[in-house]
């Protein structure tokens, strides 16, 4: 595929990532790839069937949480009916292999066993999607956790564009507490945060070397149009004022969830779509082990002015009845 027509979403899970690249999948000029963590499972797997099987069966390009193909599709075509929602076409959803045709997908499956190097095996990965997605723009996929493989997506890719988006890390740990138990992730508090400490400290560090679009999910929820515009023209895509407000409206945490932002479903994906909801769950001991692994690094953001930050009090509790 066109090299200058990839691009790629990383950073830290819980960030706005799946927000980010809903939000992105209703430009027409991009067709959106749900997250297949190919870099990782090139480092973590290197029996070539193994990886091809965790990658068609435990990502979530993959479409893991489906049985069937027919399943998928009567979801896609009559789910949004059931919860009363607009139905998206299908070129505004971010693809999963479900979506591919099987023959596509076996063949698919035999040139990457036949692969010789990791780089020829995401080459082959993404140069098939690229042809079966014929983007007019860009092929866009999101893996957050690429931020750990930066320098090899850019030696397999030198041209493709890299959007990183990083949040408040004491919003990402509230965040993992009722994602994490639900997706096989057991991280205590102190290794949430330290994760997010070193994903901020790899993003900075990769963004004074590649050519990298970063900035935060709070300018996404306090100035959506400017910051859409901003990585649109980092894309070199149109951006006028109507396609922006378009694909706001139609990637918004209502639009997608059918609640108001701040109404709360601990059990979805989106569980809340605000900043800030720390302060509603952080404990005096949470406060405390954050400011000493990584409250440095808040100041350094912007999400705090002063070093000496931690004047916020837990809110008292109820008591008991």
């Amino acid at each position: 595929m066109d090299q200058h027509r990839l691009a790629m979403i990383v950073g830290q899970y819980k960030s706005g990532s799946t927000w980010l690249l809903n939000l992105l999948s209703r430009h027409p000029d991009i067709r959106g790839i749900s997250e297949t963590t190919v870099f990782g499972l090139c480092h973590r797997i290197a029996d070539r069937e193994q990886r091809t099987n965790a990658l068609f069966g435990s990502t979530e390009w993959s479409g893991r949480r489906w049985r069937s193909q027919l399943s998928y599709r009567l979801a896609m075509r009559f789910g949004p009916l059931v919860r009363r929602r607009a139905r998206l076409s299908a070129s505004e959803r971010p693809a999963i292999a479900l979506d591919m045709p099987h023959r596509i997908r076996r063949q698919l499956k035999k040139n990457l066993l036949k692969c010789t190097s990791d780089t020829e095996y995401c080459r082959t990965l993404f140069e098939t999607l690229g042809t079966w997605a014929l983007p007019s723009g860009y092929l866009l996929e999101k893996s957050p956790r690429h931020i750990r493989h930066i320098p090899e997506i850019c030696t397999t890719f030198p041209n493709a564009k890299l959007i990183s988006i990083h949040r408040d890390g004491r919003d990402v740990a509230v965040s993992a507490k009722f994602f994490e138990p639900t997706h096989g992730f057991d991280h205590s508090f102190e290794e949430a945060v330290s994760i997010w400490k070193r994903n901020i400290e790899r993003e900075t560090a990769h963004a004074k070397t590649y050519d990298m679009h970063v900035f935060s999910y709070e300018s996404l929820l306090s100035d959506g149009p400017n910051t859409v515009t901003r990585i649109l023209e980092y894309l070199d895509l149109p951006r006028d004022p109507e396609t922006v407000n378009r694909m706001l409206q139609r990637s918004s945490f209502q639009f997608m969830t059918g609640r108001r932002a701040g109404q709360e479903n601990s059990k979805h994906m989106f569980r809340k779509g605000v900043a800030g909801d720390w302060r509603n769950h952080f404990t005096e001991d949470q406060l405390k082990i954050f400011s000493a692994i990584a409250g440095d690094t808040l100041v350094e953001l912007g999400y705090e002015s002063d070093p000496d930050w931690r004047t916020w009090e837990p809110p008292a509790k109820a008591p008991p009845t």
